[in-house]
């Protein structure tokens, strides 16, 4: 009977394909978690070095609590020990995350038949690093020496104090994406805001212009002209636009020796 050697080879096939899963699925998850995780890190040295106000922000990348098992199996330092090991599900590791590896072992392999509309959304969640991640962002109040978190505060307070999270929050964005995209080519690092800091007293804006420029950004501005006296001592070059009934006209404003544009 050649049962014993089908069995084997069955037994190889399962040993590879978990191999597979651990170093192209399991593995990659957690890389990227501690990707995004060291790029929060990056952009958080950034920021301790500015106050806007009384205020002072930070980003926060913390484990889903709902995802909080799966997160905690691609963390553990068992997981690096098992990749020098013949097959992960051999250790300990596979002991310890058992029920957690076979629900994302079922997730992401395609049954017979192809995947139903759930099944399909599933395979999405369970495939994205950042299903397992909950981001915030996080304002100190130095005075009171206070937290609120970005997600509570939303709805609650005034346009000009959630309009400045939200700029962090993009200006940071850009930051990362252009240093991603710059280790492979030259970024332009250009973005063009429109009716720029419009809700934000003149402090706050005047610290996020100094903010885009520390973290290496070009802005092209279109704000009122009631936030000119706030922008234009900080920016390279301010251009005014004039509208004369059906006439319109641009103006280069002169600057002014000894103005604040570093």
């Amino acid at each position: 009977m050649r049962l014993p050697e089908y069995l084997e080879k069955i037994r190889s096939a399962k040993r590879i394909a978990e191999v597979q899963f651990r170093d192209d699925f399991i593995a990659k998850i957690k890389d990227s978690i501690s990707s995004i995780q060291e790029q929060i890190r990056r952009l958080n040295s950034i920021l301790r070095s500015y106050s806007f106000g009384r205020d002072r922000y930070h980003f926060s990348v913390t484990k889903n609590k709902d995802y909080g098992r799966f997160y905690d199996m691609f963390m553990d330092d068992m997981l690096m020990k098992g990749r020098d090991q013949e097959s992960l599900f051999q250790n300990v590791f596979v002991d310890k995350f058992r029920n957690e590896i076979n629900e994302l072992f079922s997730a992401i392999i395609i049954p017979e038949g192809g995947r139903s509309s759930e099944q399909e959304a599933a395979l999405k969640r369970y495939t994205d690093y950042r299903t397992y991640l909950s981001f915030d962002l996080i304002v100190e109040d130095m005075d009171n020496n206070t937290e609120q978190r970005l997600s509570v505060m939303m709805g609650k307070k005034s346009g000009g104090e959630t309009q400045l999270p939200f700029y962090i929050s993009l200006l940071a964005s850009f930051a990362q994406v252009c240093a991603i995209r710059k280790q492979n080519s030259n970024t332009v690092r250009l973005i063009i805001l429109d009716e720029a800091f419009s809700k934000m007293d003149g402090e706050r804006i005047r610290e996020s212009v100094r903010l885009l420029r520390n973290i290496g950004l070009q802005a092209v501005f279109s704000a009122p002209p009631d936030k000119l006296a706030d922008i234009d001592p900080l920016v390279d070059e301010t251009l005014i636009a004039l509208r004369y009934g059906n006439d319109s006209f641009i103006r280069r404003k002169k600057r002014v020796a000894g103005s604040d544009n570093a």
